[in-house]
């Protein structure tokens, strides 16, 4: 697929509900393999309302100080938010995706590359990402990787129903 060069933008409150569409939509496959791997029960237990709450993510982050959207022909086409810790000089990756149509085009590149970049400028000298092991976070692993994370630790998330 051909590489697309997006803009990198400060996100804005107009940008907000397409960035959240993109999350939405990134997530849904996601969301999916929990509730196979968890069950109905427990999946509506503690992800029955994750469409609204990851649009509260997507805008509380996009609308700190450091949440960009990548722009192409004057639509949003991903985002991305980091933290700072400025008392360690780490970066942290938040919410980030690609909408679907413009995934395999370099643009999640250009995001983390943009990040990095702005890291660097606040004397920041290492980023993590967090995502998951399932299979619906695959291609954020593949994502990460590409854009040069390589050092990870493993964790897994326990559910118990209470009788």
């Amino acid at each position: 697929m051909e590489k697309q060069k997006s803009t990198i933008v400060k996100a804005r409150p107009d940008h907000i509900a397409e960035a959240c569409d993109i999350a939405v939509d990134a997530w849904t496959p996601i969301r999916d393999v929990f509730r196979d791997e968890i069950g109905d029960e427990l999946y509506a237990a503690f992800y029955s309302n994750w469409q609204d709450e990851k649009r509260q993510t997507v805008t509380r982050e996009l609308l700190a100080n450091n949440g960009y959207v990548a722009m192409l022909d004057g639509r949003v086409v991903g985002f991305i938010s980091y933290t700072v810790d400025r008392v360690n000089k780490v970066g942290t990756i938040g919410t980030n995706a690609v909408h679907r149509a413009y995934r395999g085009q370099g643009i999640g590149g250009q995001l983390y590359q943009h990040v990095f970049d702005c890291l660097k400028a606040e004397g920041v000298s290492f980023v993590k990402v967090v995502t998951g092991l399932d299979e619906g976070h695959a291609p954020a692993r593949r994502a990460y990787e590409k854009a040069g994370f390589t050092a990870n630790l493993k964790s897994i998330c326990y559910y118990k129903k209470l009788d």
